[in-house]
């Protein structure tokens, strides 16, 4: 490398510069495996104890000025057992990367796990780490550790049966947003993904040309919010107080009058009135007036959403959601009031439309408004849209003879 080195990187050949690229990584590969050796060592002497540190983590973080998570996985990597590993990272023919996903299934295979196993497990990560990215030997590893799983599970699986692992966890953060984090079973998993997939496709080009601009994530999320308006619409869910969905509103009077300012929402904090009324579409509301000391005022009954012979209706007339060009079903659907509940709209077929969860947020804050026509709803798109705002109905739920009539 010294004659590399001196001679300009742009006064090589391409035939020069690609054999000096993959000289490099050997090299840099080969430093790598040598310096977990020597991680290997330090800690097997307790060096970092002895250097005053209070493990060799923190040795390294202090000595070398690495980041503690760089500190902790040279540790992990160079203390767990990994001889085809560190024979591939020796003679340059893997990346650091390749060991850092390598390392992440052995370290979590089973402690009683058959030795032949273990190392036969090794040479297919380190064998395919030869010819393939990382990613690939991530994938490949989390095949192995399922084999592994099998292979060291209990001889009578009426246990795992009986006992699936299920977790969820949810935080709420000072904006209301709920962060979950959790794992199901593969049988019910594999329900969740199902259920999700289908709801998380791209929307097609909409009549405007617009695209989807959501990402996989936003899909996903948009998706799973479908799934749990589906569940909250089965016959047999479960109630709170008997009834589908209560909501307790605490306002002041003053805002209450003026209709403006924000509501206190309980379980989700601080909202604005405009973030209420779509939320009142589709759930009882319970407002709780408060004078100028806090006292109540007023604790008001819930309203009644649509009735069961109403949504059946509903279904009749709109066939899905009636924002134009949605195809979405109507068992994915809420009923919207097309006059405001809170402003004397009432809850009948004439003032109500169905709408999925996606475009019933995008009417309440989208700018789009309705009407009814001869009992039939239009849309009218925001003016930065459509500047004649000109009224449209859906026809993705017309049939095709009635197109044609």
């Amino acid at each position: 490398m010294d004659d590399e080195q001196v001679v300009p990187v742009w006064q090589l050949s391409d035939g020069e510069l690609t054999a000096t690229l993959l000289r490099a990584q050997t090299l840099l590969s080969q430093g790598y495996g040598r310096m977990l050796e020597l991680v290997g060592e330090a800690d097997n002497r307790g060096l970092g104890v002895e250097k005053g540190y209070h493990n060799t983590a923190t040795f390294l973080i202090g000595a070398l000025r690495l980041s503690t998570r760089e500190a902790k996985a040279r540790v992990a990597q160079a203390t767990t057992p990994m001889p085809l590993t560190g024979q591939a990272l020796a003679a340059g023919t893997i990346t650091a990367e390749h060991v850092t996903e390598i390392h992440r299934i052995m370290a979590q295979a089973p402690t009683d796990l058959d030795p032949g196993l273990r190392t036969s497990g090794e040479k297919i990560l380190v064998d395919l780490a030869l010819q393939a990215a990382p990613l690939s030997v991530r994938h490949a590893g989390d095949r192995l550790k399922a084999y592994w799983d099998i292979e060291t599970a209990p001889k009578d699986p009426k246990d795992l049966a009986a006992n699936p692992l299920r977790r969820l966890r949810w935080r709420r953060a000072n904006d209301g947003q709920l962060h979950l984090t959790g794992e199901v079973d593969p049988e019910n998993g594999a329900f969740l993904v199902g259920l999700i997939d289908p709801l998380a496709k791209r929307r097609p080009v909409d009549e405007f040309g617009r695209e989807d601009s959501r990402t996989l994530e936003q899909r996903r999320g948009d998706a799973l919010a479908e799934v749990v308006l589906l569940a909250t619409n089965v016959p047999d869910r479960p109630l709170v107080g008997g009834d589908r969905a209560l909501i307790i509103v605490t306002i002041s009077l003053e805002e209450l009058e003026r209709r403006a300012g924000e509501a206190f929402i309980d379980g989700i904090g601080y909202t604005s009135i405009a973030h209420l009324r779509r939320l009142a579409c589709d759930a009882n509301v319970v407002p709780a007036v408060l004078g100028t000391r806090g006292e109540v005022l007023d604790l008001g009954r819930a309203r009644r959403t649509v009735s069961p012979a109403q949504f059946r209706a509903l279904v009749t007339r709109d066939r899905g959601c009636a924002r134009p060009g949605c195809h979405r079903r109507p068992r994915y659907c809420q009923a919207h009031h097309v006059t405001e509940w809170a402003d004397g709209g009432l809850t009948d077929l004439g003032n109500t439309v169905l709408l999925c969860l996606f475009h019933h947020i995008e009417v309440h804050h989208g700018g789009w408004s309705i009407r009814m026509v001869h009992g039939i709803p239009e849309f009218i798109p925001p003016k930065w849209l459509d500047q004649e705002q000109i009224p449209i109905r859906n026809l993705a739920h017309v049939l095709p003879h009635e197109q044609a009539a």
